[in-house]
C-alpha cells in the first residue's frame, strides 16, 4: 500500500548552490541519472530545511511533527518513455529527529541515525552547522542577507528558489542500487539572497570527489514560510526507477 501524502510547512530553507565540473558530478551518479547542466555547469548544493506541522494530507488540523533536514544534492535529468525528466539526487541526507513512527514518514528521505543541525538567524545574518553522530562537521556556514551576485547562474533569488521548489527527489534505496523517489511540491514563501561569509562542506570540499576548481560556490538563498507536500510517484510505490516527476522551471526564469 502506498504511503499517504504528507503536507506541512517549510519554516525555513537554506540552500547553497555549487557549480560542479560535469565529469566529476557524473562520477557520483547512478544510471540512468546524469547531471543537469546550467550554462555548461553541473549544479550541486546543500539544503537545510526546517519542516513543521508534518501530517497526512487528509488531516486539516495545523498540528504535526517538526524536523530539521540537511541534504547534499546534485541536479539531475533522465528520460522516461522518451520524455525528459528533471530532479535532484541525494548524495547525503541527514536529520535531527526520527520521523519513522509517523504514518507516511517514509516519504521523507532521511537516514536512520540522527545528526546535530544547528541554525541561528537574525534579521541580518544566519549561521548553520551540521554535525554527524561521530562529530564530523558536514557543513559550516555563515552568511548575511545581501544583494544578488551578478555572476550567479540564476538571475535572482526567486529564480534560484524556483529551481528547487518542486520536483522529484531521488536517492539510493538499497545495496542492489535500486533508486527510491518522492515528489516534493513546494509553493509560496519568500526568498532572499545570502552573501556567504564562511563556508565549509565535507562533501564539496573533498578533493577526492572534486579536484581543485571542480566545485565552487555559486550562490545561496534562504526561503521562509513555504507550504509543502510529499507524494509517492503516481501509479507506483515510492521505491521505483527514477521517474514521475514535475519538470523544474528553467534556470533564470
Amino acid at each position: 500500500m502506498r504511503a499517504p501524502a504528507l503536507r506541512g510547512r517549510i519554516d525555513r530553507r537554506i540552500s547553497v548552490f555549487y557549480r560542479l565540473d560535469p565529469t566529476a558530478a557524473r562520477s557520483l551518479l547512478p544510471a540512468p541519472l546524469r547531471p543537469r547542466l546550467v550554462r555548461g555547469w553541473a549544479l550541486g548544493g546543500v539544503c537545510i530545511l526546517r519542516l513543521a506541522r508534518m501530517r497526512p494530507r487528509m488531516l486539516p488540523i495545523p498540528l504535526g511533527l517538526a524536523s530539521e533536514l540537511a541534504w547534499h544534492r546534485i541536479a539531475v535529468e533522465w528520460e522516461e518513455e522518451g520524455r525528459p525528466m528533471h530532479g535532484h539526487y541525494l548524495l547525503r541526507s541527514e536529520t535531527d529527529s526520527r520521523l519513522a513512527p509517523f504514518p507516511g514518514a517514509r516519504l521523507v528521505p532521511s537516514p536512520d541515525d540522527c545528526t546535530r543541525i544547528e541554525v541561528r538567524s537574525s534579521d541580518a545574518a544566519l549561521t548553520a552547522r551540521v554535525e554527524s553522530g561521530d562529530g564530523t562537521t558536514d557543513l559550516d556556514l555563515a552568511a548575511s542577507l545581501g544583494s544578488w551576485r551578478s555572476d550567479a547562474l540564476f538571475k535572482s533569488a526567486n529564480a534560484a528558489r524556483a529551481s528547487i521548489a518542486s520536483g522529484h527527489v531521488v536517492w539510493d534505496g538499497d545495496e542492489q542500487g535500486e533508486l527510491e523517489g518522492v515528489e516534493l511540491r513546494s509553493t509560496g514563501g519568500t526568498a532572499q539572497g545570502l552573501e556567504v561569509v564562511r563556508l565549509a562542506s565535507t562533501w564539496f570540499d573533498d578533493r577526492a570527489r572534486f579536484p581543485l576548481g571542480a566545485a565552487t560556490l555559486d550562490c545561496a538563498i534562504v526561503v521562509r514560510d513555504a507550504d509543502h507536500e510529499w507524494h509517492a510517484p503516481a501509479g507506483q510505490p515510492a521505491r521505483a526507477q527514477a521517474g514521475g516527476t514535475v519538470p523544474l522551471p528553467a534556470p533564470g526564469a
